[in-house]
């Protein structure tokens, strides 16, 4: 196909089903080959891989013109091949060959081998790079280790021995260890796609980089090492990534499991990061999830090298179509975000789409135990769109409240009616200035100065299970201070699940929903991302909708549709929006099937 063509959802689905591998295909569980050091430890040999033996992954930036190395990672070694061949690669250096050789220098490890994709992997065999690509996550996870090499980044002892120290650093210590941990940052290995992949299906990981006193001698510390480097170095700057937990090691003791690994937490691994194939993100949110071989795609688009925001999309497609074909659910609960892209008319069929959405701990953490998948266990595929059986209602009212605090006072506004709020009476020390805690506390003050005791209960803290709220009766201030003198791990549960009503303008902090009401005249407090709500058909599918919430599980998402023709049989159904809110959408017409 062509890779910058855009795809339309029939075009998405062939792709994906003729696509997919054969369910008796029995893929192998560890690499074909490795390499070591030769014995006068001048070169590399390429051995056939035993079973049994240890080996250590390898992972580093590709070469490429655009980026420069450093030091010896500039120049080759001989590599013998299996065969008696001999040859260069640019894709082992002499500092890969140091960092072999430091290792196997550590007791135990003597004897252990290497394997580095481009020299343990017929790059000429199609089949063999695509069927050892499907099993990069077993391969990555049964490692005894995986070494990060940095071979654009140098540090001195001295600048080593300052980021290990224990003492806590202040002035222009911090100033220092900030300016180092960016340096080690600034490595190309932290923005490629595959990298990201390669460390998170790992058991562990050592960085490598250069040793600005002893080229043949690399540096390396632990990647735990760097993560609370990061950590420290964020008190000056909140802007630093965050490293993704591995969990290659949870990986060997588990099964395919959705709970640990699913499509928007793998899909945010590497949505952002760089990839000379985009297509091959693809892949590797598939080696993320430890999709079975029967659900993996044997052939990919190429988009050789060239950045092409539809190719972007067309990758956003295939993998959306790839989660529903899986039974894999989570990236519905991400379609509710503003400027949802896949709801415009040229995403031809795939508004009920989202994208991942970073530290969204509903998606992230989404299992098919906690939600009504049993009602919908398989859904209804074809060329012609998805047949979704769930439940719908119309929102018959609609009231808007936004909400942002600057150093005068807390302003809120209901349905254009402003309020300057100056309330100060719920005090703790943990409601510090922008965390998520003074965020809920806004709406807790914003609540009661409009006497809301309507959509007071959705935002009560609770260690219990519920699917519906009970109504409050008392006085808002008396309950909310009793509430809140103490904060315990639900408040701050339900603290963070605010951030979908959080957006930022001009500096500020907005805080902003919609309370609609049904024909029972419920309230239901929901963010979504279209302008008028009213009116509007509010559909939940089944396998969106949880069968309780709890203090981890807040929110659902929602469907919005055009109430014209809604639920007719015989009628495809164009989707105009979604959202998430605190509840469920009411049961006013039993189960509805419709395709969209």
């Amino acid at each position: 196909m062509d890779p910058f063509k855009a795809l339309s959802f029939a075009d998405t689905y062939e792709l994906c089903t003729s696509m997919m591998g054969d369910e008796n295909e029995n893929l192998s569980d560890k690499p074909l080959r490795c390499i070591a050091p030769t014995s006068d430890g001048d070169g590399i040999q390429v051995v056939t891989y035993v079973t049994g033996q240890q080996y250590v992954g390898i992972s580093y930036t590709w070469p490429n013109p655009s980026w420069r190395r450093q030091k010896n990672s500039n120049y080759t070694v001989p590599i013998l091949g299996t065969e008696g061949s001999c040859r260069e690669s640019q894709h082992v250096s002499r500092f890969a060959l140091a960092v072999m050789k430091s290792i196997r220098a550590n007791p135990g490890l003597s004897d252990v081998v290497f394997w580095v994709d481009h020299e343990c992997i017929d790059q000429s065999n199609e089949d063999e790079k695509q069927s050892q690509i499907a099993i990069m996550d077993k391969i990555y996870s049964k490692a005894q280790f995986t070494a990060i090499l940095l071979e654009d980044v140098e540090l001195s002892n001295e600048e080593l021995d300052f980021l290990m120290l224990k003492r806590r650093k202040i002035g222009g210590d911090l100033e220092t260890h900030l300016r180092l941990t960016r340096r080690i940052l600034a490595g190309r290995w932290f923005t490629r796609a595959w990298c990201a992949q390669e460390m998170v299906l790992s058991r562990g990981s050592m960085i490598y980089l250069h040793h600005t006193e002893d080229m043949n001698n690399p540096i390396s510390f632990a990647l735990g090492a760097l993560t609370g480097w990061i950590a420290t170095a964020m008190i000056l700057d909140r802007s630093l990534m965050r490293l993704t937990e591995p969990r290659g090691l949870n990986g060997l003791a588990q099964s395919t499991n959705h709970g640990m690994h699913t499509t928007a937490w793998a899909f945010g691994v590497v949505q952002k990061m760089g990839c000379y194939n985009i297509y091959d993100k693809v892949a590797l949110v598939q080696n993320l999830v430890r999709a079975p071989a029967a659900s993996r795609l044997k052939r990919l688009p190429d988009s050789k090298g060239r950045e092409n925001p539809t190719a972007y999309k067309n990758v956003t497609k295939i993998i959306n179509m790839l989660a529903l074909l899986n039974e894999d659910f989570s990236l519905l609960q991400t379609n509710h975000v503003d400027g949802n892209w896949l709801q415009h008319s040229s995403s031809q069929g795939f508004a009920w789409a989202g994208e991942p959405i970073l530290d969204d701990k509903v998606s992230e953490s989404w299992h098919f135990k906690d939600y009504e998948i049993n009602m919908d266990h398989k859904l209804e595929i074809s060329e012609a769109g998805i047949a979704f059986k769930g439940y719908a209602a119309k929102v018959m009212q609609v009231n808007d409240w936004q909400m942002f605090r600057d150093n005068n006072a807390l302003h809120v506004t209901v349905d254009g009616v402003g309020k300057l709020v100056h309330s100060d009476w719920l005090s703790n020390d943990q409601f510090t200035p922008k965390s998520p805690l003074s965020f809920l506390r806004d709406v807790l003050y914003a609540i009661e100065a409009f006497g809301a005791k309507d959509i007071y209960p959705f935002f009560l803290p609770s260690q219990d299970n519920w699917i519906e709220r009970d109504e409050f009766v008392g006085d808002l201030k008396s309950d909310m201070v009793s509430r809140y003198s103490r904060v315990s791990s639900p408040h701050e549960a339900l603290a963070q699940g605010l951030r979908f009503l959080q957006s930022g303008r001009m500096g500020l902090t907005f805080i902003s929903f919609s309370v609609v009401r049904f024909g029972n005249g419920r309230p239901l407090v929901v963010r979504s991302n279209v302008n008028r709500l009213k009116g509007k058909m509010l559909f939940q599918p089944c396998v969106m909708r949880p069968k309780v919430f709890g203090s981890y599980l807040l929110t659902a998402n929602a469907m919005i549709f055009d109430e014209e023709d809604f639920g007719k049989k015989g009628v495809s159904h164009t989707c105009v929006g979604n959202l998430r809110g605190f509840g469920l959408i009411p049961d006013e017409r039993g189960i509805t099937t419709i395709r969209v």
